[in-house]
């Protein structure tokens, strides 16, 4: 990913902490991305963006499609407010006056077990790109179905994954793995969770032609998810553990199916 300058406006000062930390972490991580931090505001220009979660965001005028205007400027709106939030079931609120304010119908995705963006779905996912792992750790987690629109803009998005923290990834990583449908979502969210861990991708479709396994190594992994303690060390273990698998594949003059020490090249391989 090439980075270059980003923009940032800012209209609270109080905000410049917040700012100070997230410069010291991209000047570590892109040295040649230009960053200045001043008392309004803090400049960056990129192909991509980051945003943080639940802050409007824009177009610039007469910029690319690319470029967007990323204000921090809080409205006391609270309708403002619920349509920057994530997904429908977590955009209400309760008003000492007005009671449940649900301006997207959360309450009724809530009854059905659904996740469903607030408005376009692809633009929540670029404003804050960790609600995509967030959308699938709460599948994961509730055993919420995910909305066709909101599904269709995982895929489309899953790329600005690349541009968020290890750290931020990992937790949400850790979350999803711990939850009761944790197989299930990366069984049918494959390519969402490589995106982030490209080195599972080969288990899938590697076929083990022994008679010891009747699925591939991912299918198999996946099982071993399933059915480990949920606990984020053991169900990491079980989800790495045959990570090794695809580059040590070979198969003998019988047709049978071999991976020797598969345990040392996937220990390697997580190590990295």
């Amino acid at each position: 990913m090439e980075l270059n300058e980003l923009l940032f406006f800012d209209r609270m000062p109080r905000m410049l902490p917040v700012y100070e930390t997230l410069r010291n972490e991209l000047a570590q991580r892109y040295p040649q991305m230009k960053i200045t931090v001043g008392k309004t505001q803090i400049s960056f220009r990129s192909r991509y963006i980051f945003a943080m979660a639940s802050l409007p965001v824009r177009r610039i005028r007469g910029c690319p499609d690319e470029f967007l205007l990323v204000s921090f400027g809080l409205s006391r709106r609270l309708e403002d407010d619920l349509s920057r939030r994530d997904f429908t079931v977590n955009a209400m609120a309760w008003h000492p006056q007005r009671g449940l304010v649900d301006l997207f119908h959360g309450q009724e995705d809530l009854s059905a077990g659904l996740l469903r963006c607030v408005g376009e779905p692809a633009r929540r996912f670029s404003e804050d790109a960790l609600r995509i792992l967030r959308c699938l750790r709460f599948s994961s987690q509730l055993g919420f179905a995910i909305h066709p629109d909101t599904a269709r803009a995982l895929w489309e998005k899953r790329e600005l994954l690349l541009a968020l923290s290890h750290e931020r990834v990992r937790e949400e990583l850790t979350k999803l793995l711990c939850g009761q449908g944790a197989a299930a979502v990366l069984r049918q969210y494959a390519a969402v969770v490589f995106t982030v861990l490209p080195e599972l991708a080969p288990m899938k479709g590697c076929a083990q032609e022994t008679p010891y396994h009747c699925f591939d190594v991912w299918e198999h992994t996946l099982h071993a998810v399933d059915y480990a303690p949920q606990q984020g060390d053991l169900r990491w273990a079980a989800l790495l553990h045959d990570a090794g698998k695809p580059m040590c594949a070979s198969v003998d003059e019988n047709g049978h199916g071999h991976f020797r020490d598969h345990q040392r090249a996937g220990a390697i391989l997580c190590k990295d």
